[in-house]
């Protein structure tokens, strides 16, 4: 049995179903992540695309185990408007057979979040118990340009919320462009049991500044990440967010290298064998 179940964000390849489902298949990938699809985001796709795409992934033995919806990813002034949201993608997951909805903690400076984490997380709590009457989970994700940027943060926030259905959506990468050195161990430490999603991607310093580059060439130390996630009982799903552009070969190829790359580390850090 495999340890962790490894897709991608399906976008950072392909807007096109039958490509990204090409792409899986040759790669070896077990989970589909959609954040937008033939150029619409998850959010927007009727009730007919939804049951295309369960069939396609169905029938190539796939799986769409997380959504990679906006869900409060603008001010906290839009809160209501997003939980107007969230119902529709509770309906959306389920149509899908997805286990988690990926959510933030609302645009703005991560100065902030002492002053209003109060006030986020009983937002955060009442959206949690919308996803959890459909027998979902919000995965709360640390983002640069989010409030919540550290996993130092997106614990402290999880913990005050205290509901079952918020875990995180823990993202090594975006803590290293938020300004920690080393995401992990320093940053994991903070949501060490309250993973329920990971996003992957890798980064370097340039000049002083960060920079997206290729799975396993950056700074991050990602096989004593996936040993740590590995002992501490994750055996969730890791999903590539590429970002990365590969100088010739754009998206597409950028998203093979990072994908490759990212199987062989998870072989490496946890004694695989090919």
């Amino acid at each position: 049995m495999k340890p962790f179940k490894l897709g991608f964000i399906t976008d950072e390849y392909s807007q096109d179903l039958d490509e990204v489902v090409k792409f899986a298949l040759e790669v070896g990938a077990e989970h589909l992540e959609i954040r937008s699809i033939w150029g619409k985001n998850v959010k927007d796709l009727t009730d007919e695309e939804l049951r295309v795409i369960r069939r396609v992934v169905s029938q190539n033995g796939l799986q769409i185990d997380c959504l990679a919806s906006p869900l409060f990813k603008e001010p906290i002034e839009t809160y209501e408007v997003h939980m107007k949201m969230l119902d529709r993608l509770c309906d959306i997951a389920q149509m899908l057979d997805a286990k988690c909805i990926r959510c933030f903690a609302f645009v703005g400076p991560t100065d902030r979040y002492e002053e209003i984490k109060s006030e986020i997380a009983y937002k955060l709590r009442a959206a949690a118990e919308v996803a959890d009457e459909s027998g979902l989970k919000l995965v709360l994700e640390n983002e640069p340009i989010c409030i919540v940027t550290t996993g130092r943060q997106q614990g402290d926030l999880i913990r005050i919320v205290g509901h079952k259905a918020l875990l995180a959506t823990w993202d090594p990468g975006n803590a290293y462009v938020s300004g920690v050195e080393r995401p992990y161990p320093d940053d994991y430490i903070y949501v060490r049991g309250l993973v329920g999603h990971m996003h992957v991607k890798d980064a370097s310093k340039e000049d002083g500044k960060p920079r997206i580059v290729k799975v396993g060439a950056g700074n991050i130390d990602y096989r004593g990440q996936f040993r740590a996630l590995y002992e501490d009982g994750y055996r969730g799903t890791i999903s590539l967010e590429t970002h990365y552009r590969h100088p010739t070969g754009g998206r597409m190829e950028a998203t093979r290298e990072s994908f490759l790359a990212l199987k062989s580390i998870v072989r490496e850090a946890l004694g695989l064998e090919e």
